[in-house]
């Protein structure tokens, strides 16, 4: 068990970055759900742009 816990210091950093990554994520998500956006506060959805439909 020691031995797993013996991580280089790069792999410290890769670890230490996954995780703010996941924790980010999460309290994105945790205040978008809580705070949903008014439905009049979206711009229209319009597709007569240059370059067409897609």
């Amino acid at each position: 068990m020691c031995a797993m816990l013996r991580l280089t210091r790069q792999e410290r950093k890769v670890l230490a970055l996954a995780l703010l990554l996941l924790l980010a994520g999460w309290t994105i998500k945790f205040v978008r759900s809580a705070h949903p956006p008014d439905p009049g506060s979206t711009p229209p959805n319009t597709q007569s742009d240059a370059y067409g439909p897609f």
